[in-house]
C-alpha cells in the first residue's frame, strides 16, 4: 500500500524534511514505490495522504554521483486523523528520522511559533525572540513549548550552550498561523551551516 489512498477512512497526513546535511538531494521511498523525489537540504515536501497503517520508508540520495542508493530504511507506524512531520537528521554516517505529530493549537487570533533543534554538533541552544529569551536549554530533536507571538518580522537568535551566537535571522510571520520553525544544519559544515526553516505547523486542519 502507497501513500496515496482514495478512502475518507483512517487518514493521516504526511509531510517530509530534508534536515540532513551533507548529502544532498533525497528521495523518499514507501513500500518499494518512490512517493518524493529530491528534496534539497531545508526542503520540505507537500503533505501526503495516508491511511493509517504500517509502512517501509526508504531513503535515497539522488545527487547525480549517488545513483539512487538507500542510505536509510525504517519501518514507519501512522495513526488515524494525525499530521506528521517526518525530518530525515544526520548525515551521511549516521541518517535517522525524527518523528513528530503537528498541533492545532491556534486560536486564530494571535501567531504562535514553536521551535526543533536539528543542529548537528550541538546538543543544546537557546533561542531569543527580539533580543529576549524565549527558549532555554533546548536539547537535540526536542520541540519546544509554543509561544505566542505578535504577527510582525521577528528577529532570532541563536546560541550554543557556551552562549556564543550560532545564528541571526528575521522571520515573517501572519496573524492566526500556527508555526513551526526548524534549525537545522552542521554547525562545522561550511555547505550546510545552521539555518532557520519555517513552516506552516498545520496548515491543513
Amino acid at each position: 500500500m502507497i501513500f496515496q489512498t482514495d478512502t475518507q477512512n483512517n487518514i493521516s497526513y504526511v509531510r517530509f524534511f530534508n534536515a540532513a546535511v551533507e548529502i544532498g538531494s533525497i528521495a523518499i521511498k514507501v513500500n518499494d514505490e518512490i512517493i518524493v523525489n529530491n528534496i534539497l537540504h531545508g526542503g520540505f515536501s507537500q503533505f501526503n495522504k495516508a491511511q493509517s497503517g504500517a509502512y517501509k520508508l526508504e531513503v535515497l540520495i539522488t545527487n547525480e554521483s549517488s545513483s539512487d542508493e538507500v542510505v536509510y530504511t525504517e519501518l514507519l507506524s501512522l495513526m488515524p486523523d494525525i499530521y506528521y512531520t517526518i525530518a530525515i537528521t544526520g548525515n551521511s554516517e549516521n541518517l535517522g528520522l525524527f518523528v513528530f505529530p503537528l498541533d492545532a493549537k491556534n486560536d486564530g487570533i494571535r501567531p504562535y511559533i514553536r521551535f526543533v533543534n536539528l543542529i548537528q554538533h550541538d546538543n543544546v541552544i537557546d533561542i531569543d525572540i527580539d533580543k529576549a529569551r524565549a527558549v532555554q536549554g533546548l536539547m537535540y530533536k526536542e520541540v519546544s513549548d509554543i509561544i505566542s507571538i505578535i504577527d510582525k518580522s521577528l528577529v532570532i537568535d541563536v546560541y550554543d550552550s557556551f552562549s556564543d551566537k550560532i545564528l541571526s535571522d528575521i522571520i515573517e510571520v501572519e496573524a492566526g498561523v500556527g508555526y513551526i520553525a526548524f534549525i537545522a544544519g552542521d554547525i562545522y559544515s561550511t555547505k550546510n551551516p545552521p539555518k532557520i526553516y519555517l513552516a506552516e505547523d498545520s496548515p491543513l486542519l
